[in-house]
């Protein structure tokens, strides 16, 4: 996991510093989605004593590939925080149906950075997720993970302040 932060370290601070652009390769891309799922898993273990989304086969098969493929169904967007703040902001949530805990939701905000992890088995190998609440998401996020694009632009062409990243959290939740 050490070498996982190291490797991000270097994509992320320009982004958590400035809302300069930034061009996200491939490989950029999908290292920044294996560190937002590793927070998410660790977020949501950290948080959540009684009913986790994700199994412990799970981690420890993402554990030993670092790799966001390694979780079906996982989707990944970034966005810019227009907070004002240094601090670290996050919510995590399950998602529920009658049958128990169907998905996961993670939003975290680093400085200027913020990205969200969604994930839900049931959409594994689906190229699309439509939200359930409406909002300037294709304004406000740039998708990194399934990969879109070979290169990707960050910022993307709305910030988010502090309503913005509650209202981006809450767009899986009806």
């Amino acid at each position: 996991m050490s070498d996982l932060e190291a490797r991000v370290k270097p994509r992320i601070t320009p982004m958590i510093q400035t809302t300069a652009s930034v061009a996200l390769d491939l490989s950029s891309q999908t290292t920044i989605a294996a560190w937002a799922v590793k927070t998410a898993m660790v977020s949501e273990y950290l948080k959540n004593q009684r009913q986790r989304y994700f199994t412990q086969a799970e981690r420890r098969a993402f554990m030993s590939s670092l790799s966001p493929g390694s979780v079906p169904g996982a989707h990944i967007w970034l966005a810019c925080y227009l907070g004002g703040s240094d601090k670290l902001h996050g919510l995590t949530a399950g998602l529920t149906r009658a049958e128990g805990i169907a998905g996961h939701i993670s939003t975290t905000a680093i400085g200027n950075f913020a990205c969200q992890v969604f994930v839900d088995r049931t959409t594994a190998g689906q190229p699309e997720i439509t939200s359930v609440q409406s909002g300037p998401w294709t304004e406000s996020l740039v998708q990194i993970w399934p990969h879109n694009a070979p290169v990707v632009k960050w910022p993307p062409l709305r910030g988010a302040d502090d309503l913005g990243l509650t209202k981006l959290f809450r767009r899986f939740n009806a």
